[in-house]
């Protein structure tokens, strides 16, 4: 409650301060109205300017103009806030040369010798796509790598309690959502055993993500019990920062530098049918072996980006867990966001549909597509690609369900799939390319993960995993509404044309 009283505190204020403003400069310089209307004009084209020769994409430029043009003082000073560039706007150069120390501990060993073609087993085609996804995301391809699919809440957490309890050395967690709860309560009695034991335990959580759902008490209670906790980009109200908008969104866990998590799981009840907000199934992979030192590594880099700390635990070089691994799978961790130098998995998401020859599958939780990815799923669809997208037919909010309704109208046309998920709320990341290739992480199709968020996802070439998610899409398929007429049809027009179109307008700025 005292949090819900700060943000409504923080946000009078500032509407208190804007609406002190306008009353100033309309009373008091009432008799210069005409120097006021001058300043204002000249203000409002040189933010329009500003906007304009900005690097970020054309329609959300349009989309701020229209704000400041139409709001001239509310809009610039929103704009000031939020009007956020895709990238840090200082600490982007600075963080990616430390960064450094960690690309230098990656293992390129296993990646040189696959793009010298001395693999046989994998495609011309195939080879290609990894080139082009090593170059891209800088991150390098690994073997001897278990992969297992956990299609649900209960299925993750139920093997993830295992391996908490069987850690050794040391356990990272990051999650974007971390809430009080019946799971979270678990899960810290395992921890407090733990570091009794000796065991290491850093956390990492996003401030805004579990702002009102993680609980002051429980916070100390994990520091109480020798727990390593931090707060990713936390906010400091009243002040507001454009820096506030890049949220960490991944769902990552390491334990000892063998096990690793990775999907679209945050730790929180709804998750294992004991919340009264309703179940949300999602999709998480579970890895053993060696592609768990790139997920590491991606931790080690946000916990040093939080704390300007690198971990003094030593990176794990235990083989042990990992000696019998029987795998063909080819693994790549990508991580992306507002520290990379491009949009990373944007870029790979059109690369993998651009280049599919028999189907592109793909499930999100929420569609707000940038054009360029509209142009390659229809693109696609045109040339005889199976195309479908599995999207949700209920959601935590409803209107961003409508407005990706919104995109239907096109993608039908074009031959698109698609199909909407009424059994639960579903909220998998996941896509299948052809035959072999999977993506498995925390990104949405929609412009804040795109483009604001730090986010891990998982690329895994394995026609084992490609079959098993094809068997979840089709399992989901079968409580889905495969959609012939846009839903928005029975909506009112007021609703349909004008309320959501501006809803549309205005998402990708926030």
């Amino acid at each position: 409650m005292q949090k819900k009283i700060n943000l409504f505190l923080s946000i009078s204020l500032y509407l208190v301060l804007i609406g002190l403003l306008i009353y100033l400069l309309v009373y008091s310089i009432l008799p210069y109205s005409w120097v006021l209307l001058l300043i204002i004009i000249a203000v409002t084209i040189l933010t329009v300017i500003i906007i304009y020769i900005t690097n970020r994409l054309a329609d959300v430029k349009l989309a701020w103009i229209m704000v400041v043009v139409c709001f001239p003082l509310l809009g610039i000073f929103l704009y000031l806030v939020f009007g956020r560039p895709y990238r840090y706007r200082k600490k982007q150069k600075v963080h990616l040369n430390l960064f450094k120390y960690f690309y230098k501990q990656e293992d390129w060993n296993f990646t040189k010798s696959l793009l010298n073609k001395e693999n046989q087993n994998i495609s011309s085609e195939d080879l290609s796509l990894l080139i082009y996804t090593t170059k891209i995301a800088s991150r390098p391809l690994h073997k001897n790598t278990s992969v297992e699919i956990l299609v649900n809440g209960p299925a993750k957490f139920q093997r993830l309690i295992e391996d908490l309890k069987n850690a050794e050395k040391y356990i990272f967690m990051n999650y974007y959502i971390i809430s009080d709860g019946e799971l979270l309560e678990v899960i810290l009695k395992i921890f407090e055993q733990k570091v009794k034991d000796g065991v290491k335990i850093y956390m990492l959580y996003d401030h805004i993500g579990s702002y009102f759902l993680l609980s002051d008490t429980i916070i100390r209670q994990l520091k109480k019990n020798g727990v390593n906790f931090q707060r990713f980009a936390p906010i400091r109200l009243p002040f507001l920062t454009g820096s506030y908008n890049f949220r960490n969104h991944r769902k990552d866990v390491i334990i000892d530098g063998v096990i690793g998590y990775a999907g679209g799981i945050n730790l929180g009840d709804n998750y294992i049918h004991l919340s009264n907000k309703g179940f949300w199934r999602d999709t998480q992979v579970r890895l053993v072996g060696d592609a768990v030192k790139s997920l590491e590594l991606i931790f080690r880099q946000d916990w040093h980006f939080t704390t300007g700390l690198i971990l003094n635990i030593p990176v794990n070089k235990n083989q042990k867990a990992i000696k019998n691994i029987k795998s063909e799978a080819i693994v790549q961790i990508v991580d992306d966001g507002p520290l990379t130098k491009e949009t990373v998995q944007k870029d790979l998401f059109i690369k993998y549909i651009s280049i599919a020859k028999t189907r592109v599958w793909i499930t999100t939780p929420y569609l707000i597509p940038t054009g360029d990815l509209i142009t390659a799923l229809k693109n696609s669809a045109y040339s005889g690609v199976d195309v479908r997208l599995s999207l949700p037919g209920i959601l935590d909010r409803y209107w961003l369900l409508d407005v990706g309704r919104t995109y239907y109208d096109q993608l039908l046309e074009a031959g698109v799939k698609i199909y909407e998920y009424s059994h639960t709320l579903n909220h998998s990341k996941m896509g299948i390319f052809d035959d072999h290739f999977t993506i498995i992480g925390s990104t949405n199709l929609d412009y804040r993960s795109l483009y604001s968020d730090h986010q891990t996802l998982v690329s895994i070439h394995d026609q084992k995993t490609n079959q098993t998610l094809t068997q979840q899409f089709l399992e989901d398929f079968k409580y889905s509404n495969l959609i012939k007429t846009n839903p928005l049809k029975k909506r009112s027009t007021f609703y349909h044309y004008l309320f959501l179109s501006l809803l549309k307008f205005l998402t990708p700025l926030f």
